[in-house]
């Protein structure tokens, strides 16, 4: 017991009194494998917030860089699998139909878990058949012919998220996006 005491007494900030499975953590936050700063990074928490490339470290770079291909990835598939065919719904009586637009605007919304956002997609009638509908709001967009958007509520690790579907004064009913933000729920609330 005494050498191991000597052998941990001068770790002050904790990595070897670290038990990775109660923290469920590899490494505790902070440790001497990366930096201070690592450890409040939005980035390594998922959270894609635009940071100028002159602020970013070299792995955060490397993490933008792999998402970004993985994200091309996945709209390369999505336009050769989804686009143009149309989703239902057992609570929505009307199609939805998935166009590149949809494939465009859902990959580039922001969405504190980016990468499984994005995969989401490419699974999206399975995703859709289970989420709860949750009922359609006056749509505030600027876009010609936009009237309304329907909300249908779903999960991602675990965290609400809605996905988003609008209609048009054409009739038309088009597969739009995806959000993790509540607000989107005000939508439903106005009239």
């Amino acid at each position: 017991m005494a050498l191991g005491e000597e052998a941990t007494g001068k770790d002050t900030k904790g990595i070897f009194h670290f038990n990775p499975g109660i923290e469920q953590k590899t490494v505790p936050d902070y440790n001497p494998y990366t930096i201070r700063r690592c450890r409040d990074c939005d980035i390594g928490k998922e959270k894609l917030a635009f940071v100028p490339d002159n602020e970013l470290c070299a792995a955060c770079r490397m993490v933008r860089v792999l998402l970004q291909a993985d994200t091309k990835q996945i709209k390369k598939q999505a336009r050769e699998t989804i686009q143009g065919i149309t989703l239902s719904h057992p609570d929505f009586k009307f199609g939805i139909q998935v166009s590149r637009s949809t494939i465009d605007e859902w990959t580039n919304q922001p969405h504190a878990h980016m990468a499984d956002k994005n995969r989401m997609i490419l699974r999206i009638q399975e995703v859709l058949a289970k989420a709860k509908y949750l009922g359609r709001g006056k749509d505030n967009s600027t876009k010609p012919g936009s009237m309304f958007i329907h909300l249908f509520e779903t999960q991602i690790k675990g965290d609400k998220s809605w996905i988003i579907v609008k209609e048009y004064s054409d009739n038309n009913i088009i597969l739009y996006s995806i959000s993790d933000s509540p607000n989107i729920l005000k939508a439903l609330k106005e009239k």
